[in-house]
């Protein structure tokens, strides 16, 4: 099963598994971390924020 967008799930000790839509696995080491992998893993046809 595809999907769209980014996901992300909690870890313990504060990080974070990313997971991309084509499939890769990403494990992030904070908070802000994990937001820059979101966003950088988001598809080119979603807009930006106004």
């Amino acid at each position: 099963m595809g999907f769209d967008l980014p996901m992300v799930r909690a870890l313990r000790n504060g990080r974070y598994e990313v997971r991309t839509p084509d499939g890769r696995l990403w494990e992030a080491t904070g908070t802000a971390e994990a937001v820059a992998m979101v966003v950088a893993a988001l598809p080119t046809d979603v807009p930006a924020p106004p």
